[in-house]
C-alpha cells in the first residue's frame, strides 16, 4: 500500500472555507472538510496528516479539539497579531519545511499539498524531481492563473493529480454576485440588516464603545444568511454610500469606529422611530 502524507496550509484553507462557504459561522463545515479528506484517501496508508495555522484563528467552539479527535496534527504558526487583511502568517513556509524534513525522515510515496498559494509550486517541483507522486488541492476562487490553468498531462507537470477544495467539501464553487449589485437589491439587504446593526452598536456602546468593520460584516451575514465574502462586499458598499460612517477617533489608533448616518434616506426609512430618541443620539451621527 502506497504511503501518503497530507500537508495543509490551514491558514489559507480556513479563510477560504470561512469566507466563501460558511454561512452559519459553524465549525461543522471545517470538520466535514477533514473527514472528507480521510475518506478521499482511505485507500492509502496515511503516515502523516498535519495542518498549519495560527491557533488564535481557530481557538473557538472547540474546533482544535474536534480536529485532534480526527487524528489531525495541528501545528501553531504565529501571525503578526493583526486582524483580517492585515494579518501575515508563516503557515505556508512551515508547510514547506515540514515537507522537506519528511523526505529524509519518512518513507512517503505520495504527497498531498493543500493550499491556494502560488508559492506551493517550488516545493511541488522539488518533490517531482525526487520521484514522488504529488496531489495538489486548492480553490479556483483564490488560486493564481498559473495554478488554475495547470495541465497535469504535460511532460513538465510538477503534479500528478489535483482536486478543488470545493470538491472535497461537496459544494459548488463560490460565485461573486455582489460586486455589481444594483441599488434596489442593496437597499433590500440594508433594510434587513439595519435593526441588528442599530442594536449591536447600542450594545457595544455600553461595553467598549467599539463597533468596527468586523461587527458590521457579522451583522450583515446574520441578517441575510450570506457568506462572509459577500457580507464584506456589502459592508464596503454601504460605507461608500454613506449609510455607515466612521467617528473621527480610531479604535486603538488603527481601526474605524462606525455609526449610522441619521441623514441617509435608507436609515431614515428603516429606523425612523429610533433616530430622534434622546438615548440613541450617540448611535447616529450627522453626515
Amino acid at each position: 500500500m502506497s504511503k501518503l502524507g497530507i500537508f495543509i496550509d490551514y491558514d489559507n484553507v480556513y479563510d477560504i472555507i470561512d469566507k466563501k462557504y460558511n454561512k452559519n459561522e459553524s465549525i461543522e463545515i471545517h470538520i466535514k472538510f477533514f473527514e472528507n479528506l480521510w475518506e478521499k484517501f482511505k485507500e492509502y496508508d496515511i503516515v502523516k496528516f498535519i495542518a498549519f495555522i495560527d491557533f488564535t484563528k481557530i481557538n473557538k467552539n472547540n474546533l482544535i479539539t474536534e480536529l485532534q479527535k480526527r487524528s489531525v496534527k495541528l501545528e501553531h504558526c504565529y501571525s503578526n497579531g493583526a486582524k483580517e487583511e492585515y494579518r501575515k502568517n508563516a503557515s505556508d513556509l512551515a508547510l514547506c519545511i515540514s515537507v522537506i524534513k519528511s523526505i529524509y525522515e519518512l518513507d512517503i510515496d505520495t504527497y498531498v499539498l493543500i493550499s491556494s498559494d502560488c508559492d506551493m509550486i517550488p516545493i511541488l517541483n522539488e518533490l517531482k524531481f525526487r520521484s514522488k507522486k504529488t496531489i495538489h488541492i486548492f480553490s479556483p476562487t483564490c488560486a493564481n492563473r498559473d495554478i488554475k490553468e495547470y495541465d497535469k498531462d504535460k511532460k513538465w507537470a510538477v503534479i500528478n493529480d489535483f482536486y478543488s477544495i470545493e470538491e472535497i467539501l461537496g459544494v459548488e464553487v463560490y460565485e461573486d454576485k455582489i460586486s455589481k449589485i444594483e441599488d434596489l437589491h442593496l437597499k433590500e439587504i440594508v433594510g434587513k440588516s439595519l435593526l441588528r446593526i442599530f442594536e449591536n452598536i447600542s450594545m457595544q456602546r455600553t461595553k467598549e464603545n467599539k463597533y468596527g468593520f468586523g461587527y458590521l460584516t457579522s451583522d450583515i451575514m446574520k441578517s441575510n444568511e450570506m457568506v462572509k465574502e459577500d457580507a464584506q462586499k456589502i459592508a464596503k458598499a454601504i460605507k461608500e454610500k454613506g449609510v455607515i460612517v466612521a467617528l473621527p477617533e480610531l479604535i486603538d489608533g488603527k481601526f474605524e469606529n462606525l455609526r449610522l448616518n441619521k441623514n441617509h434616506k435608507w436609515v431614515c426609512e428603516f429606523l425612523k422611530d429610533k433616530i430622534e430618541v434622546e438615548e440613541n443620539k450617540d448611535i447616529f451621527i450627522e453626515k
